[in-house]
């Protein structure tokens, strides 16, 4: 009866034991997908780590090309500041002629007024009949200059006024061309503050873009930390499970060994005794049977 108990107990840690070994099975299956999930992390976190590197290069790119344009812009401004300073030095040659013009102008309004009072004088002196031959002279010497003067008055504001007015045309013409270049200028500096702020849009969102894959990258690389410390400790703990099972099934074995050497040797002595017995009652019932038969 002992012996059954022992029996039994031994089955009943030997059921424990296959529990403790489903469960560690169960364990090691966690462990499995714990490291499958670790490379589908190392997976995810290589895209991430190839997307950042693509979008810092188009990050490179377009501060390039930024920076190509900003010059672009700069060297447009200057040059456009240039034929500013250049027009308006032009408006001011423009203004000169003008005062030189008003200028000749009031010129030969006197001129033409010292000639009426010359006429004048020399009506009055001859009305007057003056016998003074000197004055006289002198008078008719002014007229002569004065009416030459005045016949060259007309050629000369008509040459004035030719190279003036062709001055005035050239004038006008390179006024009319750098108010276009202007123009052009000015909407070609407009396109291209459009496309900067365009460019520093899109460099914005790259960078948006840029911390959204770093913060990724850095939630993944906590969560793969976390995961490969889990996956060691895990590891650590199957091997001593490990280790303790198997201390555990080899003293288990010793002692299902000694039980069965125990068992085979009970048996073995209940054979021996069933044995005598058996001789026993053999003698026993010849002996019985002698008696009978004598008596």
């Amino acid at each position: 009866m002992a012996e059954t108990d022992g029996l039994k107990g031994l089955l009943s840690a030997s059921q424990v034991k296959c529990l403790e070994s489903e469960k560690k099975a169960k364990a090691f299956k966690e462990l499995r997908e714990r490291d499958d999930m670790l490379v589908k992390l190392e997976d995810e976190n290589r895209s991430l780590e190839d997307k950042l590197r693509f979008s810092d290069q188009n990050l490179i790119r377009s501060s390039k090309w930024f920076q190509d344009a900003k010059s672009q812009t700069d060297c447009f401004s200057t040059q456009r500041d240039k034929e500013i300073a250049a027009l308006r030095h032009s408006l001011g040659t423009k203004e000169t002629f003008y005062k030189e013009i008003e200028y000749l102008a009031r010129k030969l309004e006197q001129e033409n007024q010292d000639l009426l009072a010359s006429l004048k004088e020399l009506q009055d002196a001859k009305i007057q009949e003056v016998g003074n031959s000197s004055s006289l002279a002198k008078l008719q010497n002014k007229l002569k200059r004065a009416e030459q003067m005045h016949q060259d008055c007309p050629a000369n504001i008509g040459a004035k006024e030719a190279e003036w007015s062709s001055k005035l045309e050239k004038l006008n013409q390179e006024l009319n061309n750098y108010k276009s270049a202007l123009e052009s200028k000015e909407t070609t500096a407009k396109e291209l503050e459009m496309e900067l702020e365009n460019c520093h849009s899109v460099i914005m969102l790259l960078e948006l873009r840029n911390e959204e894959p770093s913060v990724m990258l850095l939630v993944l690389k906590s969560e793969l930390t976390e995961a490969q410390l889990k996956h060691k400790n895990a590891k650590a703990e199957m091997n001593l499970h490990e280790k303790e099972r198997d201390e555990n099934v080899s003293l288990l074995i010793r002692q299902l060994e000694m039980k069965n050497t125990a068992l085979d040797k009970s048996l073995e002595d209940n054979n021996e005794e069933h044995r005598k017995l058996l001789l026993y009652w053999r003698e026993l019932n010849l002996w019985n049977l002698l008696k009978n038969n004598n008596s």
